[in-house]
């Protein structure tokens, strides 16, 4: 039980520290099903930033880790995490290059 506790608390530390850090991120949580029946899931947490540099936001992508191994589409789960973490950057920095234009 203690084991488990310090695991819990060494991924909050490592969730805290990057968003302090503005860096991005991936832990394992274990998460719970409304069956109550538990499975663990990986975390990737990232900044996004604006056309500035300045971070706006940070995007969260979950994955079912039972699923890590399975493939879809020809990518591994890493690359459909990380295409989306991707594509949430670009659509953030679109939308505020469009907004800093409109104010001129």
């Amino acid at each position: 039980m203690l084991g488990a506790l310090l695991l819990i608390s060494y991924f909050f530390f490592q969730i805290k520290e990057s968003i302090q850090t503005e860096q991005a991120c991936t832990v394992r949580i274990l998460s719970y099903r409304k069956d109550k029946s538990s499975f663990w899931n990986c975390l990737h947490l990232s900044p996004v930033r604006n056309a500035f540099g300045k971070v706006a936001y940070f995007v969260g992508v979950q994955i079912e880790e039972e699923c890590k191994n399975k493939e879809r589409h020809g990518l591994s789960p890493e690359m459909r995490q990380l295409s989306t973490v991707g594509a949430v950057k670009v659509a953030v920095r679109s939308l505020s290059m469009a907004a800093g234009s409109s104010k001129s």
